[in-house]
């Protein structure tokens, strides 16, 4: 699942210019190759937010198009995505709007935007139900912070989390590495921090039948800046 994602200002960013080190393309793998379909859909989704229209205004002349869009996505082998950050002040109906006017068939979820579903307090099945009746899946729940960092709480955070994502019908949740500015962790101390998360996650994900994905951070302060601690510590 390719995703298109905001960058720090919140505006959509576009495939091409995406920055290796802020988001996962697919799983791991960076180097996948991004067809112009890609491009042309996040360029899409700039315009309708760059014009000021709301998403609502597209939606009588996008009905048409996105079957089309689908059907030339799945041709292409590439399913789509756009995380909840491209539109986060707007309402849930207001990003269906967007996500069925870009043609994508799938949707990042956050639990971090206050006053948006989930964090809001919307039942996973309320909101299944809502997106399913749009015809989107959820591409992910994103995401579980300092998942590197294991504690009591974090455990309890992570349970809540895979179980929201089980019921939303998401395959996985995303798992970010801690920030430490005042980083104190040597190398030995992050591989041994990560495989401890990773051995408390195990258990969980197993529970609930859905898959971690783990999301190494390139930031300066990152405690997992590349993909080789990560899959070394899996291994």
């Amino acid at each position: 699942m390719v995703h298109i994602i905001a960058g720090p200002d919140r505006r959509p960013i576009g495939l091409n210019e995406a920055p290796r080190t802020s988001h996962k393309l697919v799983s791991f793998n960076t180097n996948c190759k991004i067809d112009n379909f890609a491009i042309k859909i996040s360029e899409r989704c700039k315009t309708l937010l760059e014009s000021g229209a709301p998403p609502a205004a597209a939606e009588a002349s996008a009905d048409k198009r996105v079957l089309a869009k689908r059907k030339e996505s799945t041709v292409n082998k590439l399913r789509l995505s756009i995380n909840r950050t491209c539109l986060p002040h707007g309402t849930l109906e207001e990003f269906i709007l967007l996500a069925n006017a870009v043609g994508v068939e799938a949707v990042e979820i956050r639990n971090d935007i206050e006053g948006r579903e989930f964090a809001d307090g919307m039942p996973a099945r309320e909101l299944r139900s809502r997106l399913d009746d749009a015809g989107l899946k959820v591409a992910s729940v994103n995401a579980l912070q300092r998942f590197n960092d294991w504690t009591p709480d974090r455990e309890a955070e992570a349970k809540s989390l895979v179980r929201y994502a089980a019921e939303l019908g998401a395959p996985g949740l995303v798992l970010c590495p801690a920030h430490e500015p005042r980083d104190t962790w040597d190398e030995a101390t992050r591989q041994a921090k990560l495989r401890e998360g990773l051995r408390g996650l195990k258990p969980i994900f197993a529970d609930e039948g859905i898959t971690g994905y783990v999301e190494p951070l390139g930031m300066s302060h990152s405690t997992m800046k590349n993909q080789s601690r990560a899959v070394a510590a899996i291994d």
